[in-house]
């Protein structure tokens, strides 16, 4: 798969980029939704559609943030056995994107049509889904033993609200200012070998505002992504799409110029948390800014 073409399909627009979540709606598919499970979740009942090869398919209108929340059925023993499942999306039949999760089993999951079996920790990946209509399909690999459990999550968007805090990380604190016009914004250097992390205390909301760092061998647009974790737990993978930016340099290097700015949003529970960003790119480097938002 090319990720930079990908990524054009997704493009991450600038009016995407500055907003929050303003409303979730769970998405039935169109083609291939009959088999389905109901799993009990925390004492809540969750619809999740098998995803086996033949797939699902789902029509999406954008602008939208698409969640794919999804768990397998860990039926091999071991408390610390992790279970290896996998899928693909493909937006507009054009082109693929291969998901690869690993999860241990998790406690307490029951499912009301398989009462016996035991499933794994959720598995999530989203997917920015640019203006218009589109067709997105989902499918696994025939050698899969077992269906993939999926629950896609269409998000829209609104400007946040509340008090806002600039948060800085905890270790790996190279910073760098980016000019932007007459401001100078500190933002904090991240690569494939120094992920950055953020100590917040929640009931909030944790957004992480990226610019990729453009080099001379890059061309005029370059896609990356960022993967946020707590602990061993991915709370997600974020795909950009980007290019120079004409308003911005960074101080002290020529060298360098930074892209137009991309920003991804976590909704973070009551008590405290620390959050680990990594870039997944291993030849470039982004300039990360962490606001909190009450």
């Amino acid at each position: 798969m090319n990720l930079t073409a990908y990524c054009k399909l997704l493009l991450f627009s600038i009016f995407l980029g500055s907003m929050d979540v303003l409303f979730a709606e769970l998405l039935k598919p169109v083609e291939g939704g009959e088999e389905k499970e109901i799993l009990i979740v925390s004492g809540k009942r969750r619809l999740y559609y098998a995803v086996r090869s033949e797939g699902l398919m789902y029509a999406v209108n954008g602008p939208v943030r698409l969640k794919f929340i999804t768990r397998f059925p860990a039926m091999k023993p071991g408390k610390k056995t992790r279970h290896k499942f996998k899928y693909d999306i493909m937006l507009d039949e054009a082109d693929t994107i291969h998901v690869r999760h690993k999860y241990l089993r998790q406690k307490g999951i029951r499912s009301i049509q398989h009462p016996n079996h035991h499933y794994t920790h959720s598995g999530q990946y989203t997917i920015n889904v640019p203006e218009g209509r589109h067709w997105v399909r989902v499918v696994t690999s025939e050698d899969q033993k077992y269906p993939v459990l999926m629950r896609a999550i269409a998000k829209t968007f609104e400007l946040p609200k509340g008090a806002k805090k600039i948060l800085t990380p905890m270790i790996h604190q190279i910073s760098k200012l980016v000019k932007v016009g007459e401001k100078e914004i500190e933002y904090f250097e991240l690569n494939s070998h120094t992920p950055l992390q953020i100590a917040v205390k929640g009931p909030n909301t944790l957004r992480v505002t990226s610019r990729l760092s453009f080099e001379e061998w890059m061309g005029i647009e370059e896609a990356y992504r960022l993967q946020l974790r707590e602990g061993k737990d991915i709370i997600g993978t974020y795909f950009f799409n980007t290019e120079r930016s004409n308003t911005s340099s960074v101080e002290s290097n020529d060298n360098i110029v930074p892209a137009k700015w991309r920003t991804c949003e976590v909704n973070l529970s009551e008590g405290d948390h620390v959050i680990t960003v990594k870039i997944l790119e291993k030849d470039k480097t982004a300039f990360l800014r962490f606001l909190e938002f009450k």
